[in-house]
């Protein structure tokens, strides 16, 4: 696969919440990196706000612990397969933000994930961050049903 500007994609984004439908996106994103000798980071977001954070830091730590289980398993599976990546988590309340604000950061070419969430209605169909993301990543971005 190639970059718009006619060149491989040298930093891949998976953008993941660890449900069901990250699942094909994870697929890709790790064939995609190795694919093209890209670099490859995995991303996830802990919800939360300050106020909750005051209110029960507790609940924000069992919160950063699902993160980085998550973001592990991935490097986990892309290490089976002779990948090197690494990881990120954010705070925030809004995942499209968050994930277009770490693929600005990082440099992403690409940023990879999931059709749907598993937060709300978003379940039932396209995900509202999934849209969000489409309308204000700077890089391309792809959009991968979970059975991929």
């Amino acid at each position: 696969m190639s970059a718009a500007n006619g060149g491989s994609y040298k930093k891949i984004l998976l953008a993941t919440d660890g449900s069901e439908y990250s699942a094909g996106a994870t697929r890709t994103a790790l064939k995609l990196a190795a694919n093209c000798g890209a670099q490859l980071r995995v991303f996830t977001m802990v919800f939360t706000n300050p106020e909750y954070e005051a209110l029960t830091p507790k609940s924000v730590d069992k919160a950063e612990h699902e993160a980085h289980d998550i973001v592990e398993l991935v490097r986990a599976a892309a290490a089976a397969q002779g990948l090197a990546c690494d990881t990120a988590a954010r705070h925030g309340e809004e995942p499209a933000q968050e994930i277009v604000a770490e693929a600005n950061t990082w440099g992403a070419d690409l940023i990879v994930m999931g059709r749907r969430g598993k937060r709300g209605l978003a379940r039932l169909m396209v995900g509202d961050a999934t849209f969000k993301v489409i309308g204000q990543a700077r890089c391309a971005v792809l959009v991968v049903p979970r059975n991929a």
